[in-house]
């Protein structure tokens, strides 16, 4: 189901909602699930991939219908504007600061819209922290009903490595919905922005943690944070479910050498902007003769030095990932798990590293984590000398991707949190396997 943007009346107000065919099925389990983009006809990036396996994962009974929660920025209008503004107010004056990533989803007439439409059986699932307000309501309206909010990344921890680094505010996916007059206005502020969503956020995740029955994040490390910020017996709601990653079928070819270095994603993202910015100050200033090749949309039209190319977006991994090739991705902001990793792995790929960019992977003993600027040195200027050390990097990555990221252990540790039937035949998988970790 989906919020229809073309049939607004004269108010602003959405006044037809485009449905889903499929009817719930309580036998089977049926799954609401709100989403806060479209997730169909969009540039892929790590996020909206998992998204997508999500639905796929939830969607197998024809127990599945969904919706799309309307934003300030994707459905501009005055009163939506207004009502946001006011549910912030009236948060504040409560003494329970709103996060200003959730009052961009706070419009009341679109929660009393959706609340109305959601059925009363069935779970409820919840695409991320911008949804608390959503959720709240949910919660004082259905003492019962079973709500799962995926947060994916913990973002207060992800606020507060920003602050730390100095960096600005990160807006991700909704960079493209602001004017370049409101980038520059966030910009300026984005210091004290940051310090207002760090408190705020971590409110909201507690919060959101005891009213609903179970949340979701990607990453062991910043799920036992959140554990830590609620407490026993809260924390046994909190689950952790990392990124599926599809098997690369034919089976992708055995590591060769070195033509190319690469790296993936797009600098509107504060994590690769560092990245990118810290590859290209490295090429310039060692001019290895091993070229590095950019993969992703950059918003910035950066002097590239000699070496280093941009190739914008790509569709399909298979064009980015071939024998040839090495991902280099030092990380300088932690949280969450890269998925660009795990996706280089499925496809044998090397990855170098550091420990940020390997946090809650459990990889042990990965040769190519390097902890010296001399060691990433080294593998740039004389990739080479380094052949088996790649080769072993790549069939370690791989064989650790097939045995714990499959898109079939991914499915089943979600319909478990969701309290779904779990899948039965071939496509059922060990179960001391698909618990969630």
């Amino acid at each position: 189901m989906l919020f229809d943007a073309g049939k607004e009346g004269a108010s602003g107000h959405v006044s037809r909602i485009q449905t889903d065919s499929a009817a719930p099925d309580a036998s089977g389990g049926s799954v609401f699930a709100v989403w806060t983009r479209p997730l169909d006809d969009q540039p892929m990036a790590g996020r909206l991939r998992t998204a997508q396996s999500i639905r796929r994962a939830i969607d197998t009974g024809g127990a599945y219908r969904s919706a799309i929660m309307p934003s300030i920025l994707s459905h501009k209008s005055v009163w939506r504007f207004a009502q946001a503004g006011l549910t912030l107010l009236g948060w504040l004056l409560r003494g329970q600061p709103l996060p200003l990533q959730c009052a961009l989803f706070a419009s009341r007439r679109d929660i009393v819209d959706l609340c109305r439409i959601i059925p009363r059986h069935g779970v409820v699932y919840l695409d991320g922290i911008r949804l608390y307000p959503l959720a709240r309501q949910l919660r004082a309206q259905r003492p019962t009903q079973r709500i799962v909010m995926d947060i994916d990344d913990l973002m207060s921890r992800r606020t507060e490595l920003l602050l730390k680094n100095r960096q600005p505010q990160s807006l991700g996916y909704l960079t493209e919905q602001f004017s370049p007059f409101a980038r520059r206005l966030i910009s300026a502020f984005s210091h004290w922005l940051l310090v207002y969503e760090r408190t705020a956020l971590r409110g909201a995740e507690r919060r959101a943690v005891a009213i609903t029955d179970g949340v979701v994040l990607v990453s062991a490390a910043e799920a036992d944070a959140l554990r830590d910020m609620v407490g026993a017996p809260l924390s046994a709601r909190v689950h952790v479910i990392p990124p599926p990653i599809g098997v690369v079928s034919p089976k992708p070819a055995a590591f060769d050498q070195v033509q190319r270095f690469i790296f993936v994603g797009s600098d509107g993202l504060t994590q690769n902007r560092l990245t990118i910015d810290y590859l290209i100050k490295l090429w310039r200033r060692l001019r290895p003769q091993t070229p590095l090749i950019l993969f992703g949309r950059q918003w910035r039209d950066l002097p590239l030095p000699d070496g280093v190319v941009a190739a914008g977006y790509v569709e399909s991994l298979s064009d980015i990932y071939n024998p040839q090739s090495v991902l280099v991705t030092p990380s300088f902001i932690g949280g969450g798990i890269k998925t660009k990793v795990l996706e280089a792995f499925a496809h044998r790929t090397p990855v170098i590293g550091n420990a940020e960019t390997f946090e809650s992977l459990g990889l042990p003993d990965y040769s190519l984590c390097v902890t010296e600027e001399s060691r990433l040195e080294e593998l740039v200027l004389h990739p080479d000398r380094f052949g088996s050390t790649f080769r072993q990097a790549a069939e370690q990555g791989y064989a650790w991707v097939q045995a714990r990221y499959t898109p079939e252990i991914f499915a089943d540790r979600w319909r478990s949190v969701l309290a779904l039937p779990r899948r039965t035949g071939h496509d059922a998988q060990d179960r001391r396997v698909a618990e969630p970790v």
